[in-house]
């Protein structure tokens, strides 16, 4: 299962659970460039750069 920037959005609670209850080993983690970057960088260009906001969200909703 892959999850973008979108996983950062303030209203994408129901991905983020999503992603909780999913394996670690079956998940993947993708900068969607040049859309979708994540929360702070929404509304920019994406980059593959940013792609470590998007784990560090993934990480939290694992951690909850």
């Amino acid at each position: 299962m892959s999850f973008s920037g979108i996983l950062t959005y303030k209203n994408a609670e129901d991905i983020r659970a999503t992603a909780a209850e999913i394996p670690i080993d079956r998940l993947l983690v993708e900068t969607d460039a040049p859309y979708l970057a994540p929360v702070p960088y929404r509304g920019r260009t994406n980059e593959p750069a940013f792609v470590t906001k998007t784990l560090e969200k993934l990480a939290e909703s694992k951690n909850a």
